[in-house]
């Protein structure tokens, strides 16, 4: 693990990194809903792939790189909050709050205007299974990127102003 210490430094990668466990947790809890409720266990992933050119070829493959991509996104866009934040909002029960926020900004900006307006079937995805896997998006991604900074600190000459998470 200490041999990639060096990769956690580069620009964005711990917040990027949070925001793809955030959606591996989304997308895990996605298919599992939805299964529950009939359709298939893939139906998610094929939903999300429904305007990508291959999508007919391997949509759930598809489905799952787009889905993983724009959960590292709006990581990164954690992490640039998060700089400019006090650092006790990634611990205890600022961070769940945070999360709980940070979830369901994401789910009005990406599950109610842009997503629809990329994919218009992503308006029929059952809520509210939709709003609980973008609220358990945003608390696994907060809760990833506290414990991050914790078990790897920022390397001394790192300030505060402009911290690379």
């Amino acid at each position: 693990m200490a041999a990639l210490r060096w990769l956690l430094d580069v620009e964005g990668v711990r917040s990027a990194s949070a925001g793809v466990l955030g959606g591996l947790a989304m997308g895990t809890y996605e298919m599992l809903s939805t299964w529950s409720i009939g359709p298939a266990l893939l139906a998610p992933l094929e939903l999300v792939a429904t305007p990508h050119p291959f999508a007919r070829a391997h949509p759930a493959l598809i489905g799952l790189g787009m889905h993983l991509v724009t959960a590292g996104f709006w990581g990164t866009r954690l992490g640039a909050v998060a700089a400019a934040a006090p650092p006790r909002l990634l611990r205890g029960p600022g961070a769940l709050l945070a999360g709980l926020m940070w979830g369901a900004g994401v789910w009005v900006v990406m599950g109610k205007i842009i997503g629809p307006l990329i994919n218009p079937r992503i308006a029929g995805a059952p809520e509210p299974h939709f709003l609980v896997g973008h609220l358990l998006y945003g608390v696994v991604s907060v809760l990833a990127l506290g414990a991050m900074l914790r078990v790897f600190p920022l390397r001394e000459g790192e300030g505060s102003a402009h911290p690379r998470v």
